[in-house]
């Protein structure tokens, strides 16, 4: 059900959309990861990130827009909580 929820071109327009996401993709690891969701324009995920994406974003200020913290089927927003 989640995964339906989850599709890719799905625009992470709100907390939830990122806690879903997370949830499928992390919650089942048995470790702890750092991970960066990076969006464009419309807030799509933007995947195979390039070399040159790499460069241009060690040269710009990129904001933080959320925090996240997963672990297994819970997710909680540092944003949503005020923290961020």
């Amino acid at each position: 059900m989640l995964s339906q929820r989850v599709r890719r071109g799905t625009a992470m327009s709100s907390p939830q959309a990122v806690k879903d996401h997370l949830r499928l993709h992390l919650g089942v690891l048995k470790h702890e990861v750092f991970c960066v969701l990076f969006l464009d324009a419309q807030h799509r995920i933007i995947e195979l990130l390039t070399q040159s994406l790499k460069a241009v974003l060690a040269m710009v200020d990129a904001r933080v827009l959320d925090h996240f913290i997963v672990a297994g089927d819970k997710c909680v927003s540092f944003t949503e909580r005020g923290l961020l």
